[in-house]
């Protein structure tokens, strides 16, 4: 017997021109302002998600979640490959053998994907250069709890927590790079700015303060020896935001 069920998934992306803005203002619980920045706010978004299925006699069932709320968010920027991300949601409600009569779904809009080979626009670290970077990532977790209780196998609603900015960096070792260790050492924080660059449209990731820890890295003089730091984003007075995304069209 089946007394509890979560209403949750996710979307595994990869990370396109004005695909996702609405996912990452969700994300934020904010908005872009006039001049593209988003940061941390406290507008709450939600969505109800039609999943669709569509069998070879042409028939199809199809399930509607409801109170759908971004729960996390990554992207995830590696070494030679395409930019890409995750999108966790969290809701409230289900309808199996959802009624398709009359409904017209619009064609998504499709973005140009970024690659971090060719379109990673640029990268400082304390205003600095850090030397080769093998891959970063970025996570934005909202800590949504589901409230459950008796009568109900779904949440009868989804409590947010406070929003969590988090990531990591894996570098080529160096001097400039065991120098940012040290940082980590000494609980001094780092201030992280980065950027994706298509030629038409970037977005620009400012962390001015974030927390780095790690292990030293080991190897021999034959090895490529690399260092990997867990970064953990904490509010900047200036910035007004653990977090700000900068989004610029040229």
């Amino acid at each position: 017997r089946i007394m509890s069920s979560e209403v949750s998934g996710s979307l595994d992306i990869a990370f396109a021109q004005d695909e996702y803005d609405s996912f990452l203002e969700s994300a934020l619980c904010s908005t872009f302002d006039v001049n593209g920045d988003l940061i941390i706010g406290e507008e709450k978004q939600s969505y109800d998600i039609l999943k669709i299925y569509t069998y070879e006699d042409g028939t199809q069932d199809a399930v509607l979640f409801e109170g759908m709320h971004v729960n996390t968010l990554s992207i995830e920027i590696p070494e030679q490959d395409y930019v890409t991300g995750s999108i966790g949601f969290v809701g409230t409600h289900r309808t199996f053998n959802y009624d398709l009569t009359g409904l017209t779904i619009d064609p998504a809009t499709k973005g140009e994907e970024y690659d971090a080979s060719n379109q990673f626009g640029s990268i400082a670290i304390n205003s600095g250069s850090i030397g080769v970077i093998k891959n970063i990532s970025l996570s934005i977790d909202n800590g949504y709890q589901a409230v459950t209780g008796i009568d109900s196998q779904t949440p009868f609603k989804q409590k947010q927590g406070d929003i969590a900015v988090t990531g990591s960096i894996e570098v080529v070792m160096s001097k400039d790079a065991f120098a940012l260790y040290k940082t980590s050492i000494t609980n001094t924080p780092a201030d992280i700015q980065y950027s994706l660059d298509n030629g038409s449209t970037s977005y620009a990731m400012s962390l001015p303060r974030v927390n780095l820890a790690g292990d030293l890295p080991s190897g021999n003089n034959t090895d490529v020896i690399t260092m990997s730091l867990d970064m953990t984003g904490t509010f900047d007075a200036t910035q007004g935001s653990v977090l700000k995304i900068s989004k610029t069209t040229v």
